[in-house]
């Protein structure tokens, strides 16, 4: 038996071809995945502790892709910054996941979905 499933859209070919651009376009979220992260990237840049200001600066979007992104850093005492050590004394910063919890990027997703939506014709 062949696992997934299937659904086909009978009636108007115009309603067939805009709703398969939109789903297309639904799968497409490198770009609107970037937006967000970079979003998430500025919240971090600010939150990150500071002594002379270059771990902050160091924080990049470094992968994005369909599925998500990844934020952080090249610097080797990034890691340490964000949670911590406790064998040193260090305690976490939570710097990049504090941004992720206080950055509100809701806005950014309902808006590249409203111009999704704004692709289906035939209804």
């Amino acid at each position: 038996m062949a696992s997934g499933f299937r659904i086909e859209v009978d009636g108007d070919a115009a309603l067939q071809r805009s709703l398969l651009a939109a789903s297309k376009a639904a799968g497409v979220l490198v770009g609107v995945n970037r937006e967000a992260a970079n979003l998430l990237a500025a919240g971090a840049m600010q939150r990150a502790p500071r002594r002379s200001g270059r771990l902050s600066s160091s924080i990049r979007v470094l992968d994005v892709t369909n599925a998500g992104a990844d934020i952080g850093s090249g610097l080797i005492y990034a890691g340490v910054q964000e949670r911590g050590w406790k064998a040193h004394n260090i305690r976490p910063r939570w710097y990049i996941r504090g941004s992720a919890k206080e950055t509100n990027v809701t806005p950014v997703y309902s808006h590249f979905l409203a111009g999704v939506a704004t692709e289906i014709r035939g209804a």
